[in-house]
């Protein structure tokens, strides 16, 4: 705390003796000069050969670059050491992380986006794709493949969008919207927004989860390119409220309608 107090007086008052450094800073004059011993190793401040001796204060934009470059070398050091020991070590693999919260969900669905290089799968409803729009916006600027299936009317123009119609079952059984994020097939977040219960998401670098999900947008996918090429042909052979078909207690009537 001293050190900090005599490094901002020294820039706003430099070329001051440790005496008048305690008059203006308020650091006990029984405690600057060894303050100011320590400033000086740490070079933050540079002693002048004078008497008494003064002292000046090193440009911050130069102190803080050091310490900058140290941190970060440090910091890559322990990244990369780290790593390896996780690597070598026989503990079980973490498969899911849970995100709870909607903020920290959300925050963790732009990061997942952002982080992709190649191909973007992503299934949501309107209320959360405000959240995430500029982070979509971002990577389609990057050149990212987005394949987007929307439960409902979205606000995204600038990828391949397929509009699940009449919306989501899932919403309407349980009152609980879906996102589901698949980013160049390593990387999967898988979310749940309720009126009911918390919001709440699944991450996942797991190979064969993330496949899984991949392939439940996939499908997603299939049932409304279904749809829009065979409107009348489904409509006469399930009714209005085909999706039903879905569940396995549901009769199939073939009734014409």
């Amino acid at each position: 705390m001293f050190e900090a107090k005599g490094y901002v007086s020294l820039l706003e008052k430099g070329n001051v003796t440790g005496y008048e450094l305690s008059k203006q800073s308020g650091i006990p004059s029984s405690k600057v000069y060894s303050v100011l011993n320590s400033l000086v190793r740490k070079e933050f401040i540079v002693p002048l050969e004078s008497r008494p001796v003064r002292y000046l204060p090193k440009p911050p934009r130069e102190v803080i670059g050091k310490y900058f470059t140290e941190l970060k070398k440090t910091l890559t050091f322990l990244r990369k050491t780290l790593d390896i020991i996780r690597r070598r070590s026989n503990h079980e693999k973490v498969v899911t992380r849970n995100i709870l919260g909607k903020k920290e969900v959300l925050a963790k669905t732009r990061e997942v986006i952002s982080g992709t290089k190649r191909t973007l799968y992503i299934a949501l409803w309107k209320e959360e794709a405000r959240y995430i729009q500029a982070a979509l916006e971002k990577v389609k600027a990057r050149g990212i493949k987005i394949y987007v299936v929307a439960y409902g009317p979205v606000p995204i123009h600038f990828a391949k969008v397929y509009h699940h119609a009449p919306s989501d079952p899932v919403f309407r059984e349980r009152k609980e919207r879906r996102l589901v994020v698949i980013s160049d097939d390593r990387k999967a977040l898988f979310a749940s927004f309720s009126e009911e219960d918390s919001d709440k998401a699944l991450w996942t670098d797991n190979k064969g989860l993330v496949l899984l999900l991949r392939d439940f947008i996939i499908h997603e996918i299939y049932i409304v390119k279904i749809r829009e090429a065979f409107p009348r042909e489904i409509s006469k052979t399930f009714g209005s409220n085909w999706e039903k078909i879905r569940l396995p207690s549901s009769p199939v009537s073939t009734r014409r309608r």
